[in-house]
C-alpha cells in the first residue's frame, strides 16, 4: 500500500501519508479477500507493507550503511505514516519512507512520524529501509507519547538517531530489536528529552554513528533493563553515550542514565568509551550489569569526560558501580579529568562472564583493515552446569562450566521469574530476573526434590536460607 493511491490522491505526492485516525488501530497480516477464511492472521506469512517508494523503483535495502545508495529516494514519500492523534499500528512494515525535503518536518520522520502530542501504540511492526535529513528515519516522536513493542527497526539511516528520535517526548520500548541503523549521532536511537524514557529486554546490534553514541545516545533521563548492546560501533560511546543538555541561561542540565541487568559486549569507539561515553555533568549508574571486551583508544569499557559552561563553571561526569561485572575493573575506565567520579558502591567483580555464545568481529580475512568487518551476534545467557537455556532448541542444556555472574547480583532485589534452583540471588546480566535465568550450580547434581524452606534450592534447610529470608523480612513489594 502507498500513501498516493486512492479516492482524492494524486499520484506521486511526496507529501501524501498515512495520517492515522482517533481510537483507530490499523492492523496487517489477514489472508484477506479471495482467501479461504480471509480472516486468517499471520504477520509473516501475509506481510503488509505501507511503503513510501511511490514510483516503485527502489533496490531491496539491505544494510543502512549502503541505503543512501541503493534507495532510489527523490520521488519517496516524506513521511510513510504520520500521526497526531491517539492511534495504534500493528503487524505491518513501514518502509521506504525519504524525509529529505524542505527544511522544517519533512526533513524528519520517514517511517513514522508522532507529533503535536500525539498518542501512538506501535506493535509487531518492520521499521526498515527509511530515510532522513535530519532526525529520526525510522520513526521521529516529537513532544508526543510513544510505546513500541515486539518490534525490528533496522536499515534506518539519518543524521540523528538513525533507528528512533525522541525528542521531547514519552517513549516506552519493549522487546524490539534495534539492528544496523546509522546517524551522525545515535546510530540506533536519539534521546533528547527528560520525559519517562524506558527500554526494557531490547537488543541494540551493529548500529553505527560517525560522531556519538552507536547504539544510544541521551541527553535525557532514560532507564534501561535487560537490554544487551553488541557489535555496535561510534567515534565515541560505541554502544551508549550519555551527555548533559547545555540550558538557556548557559548552565548544564544534569541527566542520568541507569543500567540494570544489561550487557554491553564488543562494541567499538574510535575514540573514547568502548562501552560507555559519559560527558557533561551526567550520571551514569550501573547495576546487576555486564561490561565485557568493548574497546577504544580511550577507555575499552568506559570513558568520563566533562563540560564548561558559558560561565566558565567546569562540570563532570560520574558513574557508579553496583554489583557488576566490569572488565578490567578501573583500569577498564579512562578519566580525561581527576574530577570525574567512579564510585564501587559494593558486589562488583572482573571475572570471564562465560556467556553462551559471544558475538565477535570477523575480521572478512583482512585483520589490518577494521573497516572491512562484519559482525556475528551471539548468545548471552550464561553457562551453568545446573542448566542454561538455549534458544535455538527451546530447551534446558547443562556445561561444563558455570558463570560466575550466576547468583552475583544485588543480594536485596528480587529474582522476578528466574526458575528454580535459583539460589534465592538475582544473576547478573540480561537474564537476570527472568524466566530464562541461568540455573544455580551447588557442586552436585541438581536436586529434584522440593524441600520446604529450601529457598535456594540446594536440597539443604540451612543458614544459607535463613539468611535469604532476613534480607528479605518484612520487605514489601
Amino acid at each position: 500500500y502507498k500513501p498516493d493511491q486512492g479516492a482524492g490522491q494524486t499520484a506521486g505526492d511526496r507529501e501524501a501519508s498515512f495520517v492515522l485516525i482517533n481510537d483507530v488501530t490499523l492492523s496487517g497480516g489477514y489472508a484477506g479477500i479471495f482467501e479461504p477464511d480471509p480472516n486468517e492472521r499471520n504477520i509473516e506469512k501475509y506481510e503488509t507493507i505501507l511503503s513510501g517508494d511511490l514510483a516503485g523503483n527502489d533496490i531491496n535495502i539491505t544494510s543502512s550503511k549502503t541505503l543512501i545508495f541503493e534507495m532510489n529516494g527523490t520521488d519517496n514519500s516524506f513521511h510513510v505514516v504520520t500521526n497526531n492523534k491517539t492511534a495504534k499500528l500493528e503487524g505491518l512494515i513501514i518502509t521506504k519512507g525519504n524525509a529529505k525535503g524542505a527544511p522544517g518536518i519533512q526533513t524528519t520522520g520517514g517511517g513514522i512520524i508522532n507529533i503535536e502530542s500525539g498518542n501512538l501504540t506501535v506493535i509487531n511492526c518492520n521499521i526498515l529501509g527509511n530515510a532522513a535529513a535530519e532526525g529520526g528515519a525510522g520513526i521521529y516522536n516529537r513532544d508526543g507519547a510513544l510505546e513500541i513493542k515486539d518490534c525490528i527497526i533496522t536499515f534506518n539511516s539519518s543524521a540523528s538517531g538513525g533507528g528512533i528520535y525522541n525528542r521531547d517526548g514519552s517513549l516506552e520500548i519493549q522487546d524490539c530489536i534495534i539492528k544496523d541503523n546509522s546517524a551522525l549521532g545515535g546510530g540506533g536511537i536519539l534521546n533528547s528529552s527528560a520525559d519517562s524514557v524506558v527500554m526494557l529486554n531490547c537488543f541494540f546490534e551493529e548500529n553505527s554513528a560517525s560522531y556519538y553514541g552507536g547504539g544510544l545516545y541521551s541527553y535525557g533521563n532514560i532507564t534501561l533493563i535487560n537490554c544487551i548492546f553488541s557489535g555496535n560501533i561510534a567515534n565515541d560511546g560505541g554502544a551508549i553515550n550519555n551527555a548533559s543538555s547545555r540550558g538557556d541561561v548557559g548552565g548544564f542540565q544534569i541527566f542520568n542514565i541507569m543500567l540494570d541487568n544489561c550487557v554491553l559486549i564488543e562494541n567499538r569507539a574510535k575514540n573514547s568509551g568502548g562501552g560507555i561515553f559519559n560527558k557533561g555533568n551526567g550520571k551514569a549508574v550501573i547495576s546487576n550489569t555486564i561490561l565485557w571486551d568493548n574497546t577504544a583508544t580511550l577507555g575499552n569499557q568506559i570513558a568520563l569526560s566533562g563540560n564548561e559552561s558559558l560561565n566558565s563553571f567546569a562540570y563532570y561526569s560520574s558513574i557508579s558501580f553496583h554489583y557488576s561485572d566490569i572488565q578490567g575493573g578501573n583500569s577498564g575506565i579512562y578519566k580525561e579529568y581527576e574530577e570525574n567520579q567512579i564510585e564501587w558502591i559494593k558486589g562488583n567483580i572482573d571475572i570471564d562472564p562465560l556467556f553462551s555464545n559471544q558475538g565477535y568481529w570477523d575480521s572478512n580475512s583482512t585483520p589490518e583493515d577494521a573497516n572491512d568487518d562484519f559482525w556475528v551476534n551471539g548468545d548471552y545467557h550464561l553457562k551453568s552446569q545446573a542448566g542454561r537455556w538455549n534458544p535455538n532448541t527451546e530447551s534446558w542444556i547443562q556445561d561444563d562450566i558455570t558463570s560466575p555472574c550466576i547468583d552475583s547480583g544485588d543480594r536485596n532485589s528480587l529474582i522476578g521469574y528466574e526458575p528454580f534452583p535459583n539460589g534465592g540471588y538475582l544473576n547478573m546480566g540480561a537474564y537476570g530476573g527472568t524466566a530464562e535465568a541461568s540455573k544455580s550450580y551447588f557442586g552436585t547434581p541438581v536436586c529434584q526434590t522440593i524441600v520446604a524452606g529450601d529457598i535456594n534450592g540446594d536440597c539443604k534447610v540451612d543458614e544459607k536460607d535463613l539468611l535469604i529470608l532476613m534480607r528479605h523480612w518484612l520487605e514489601e513489594y
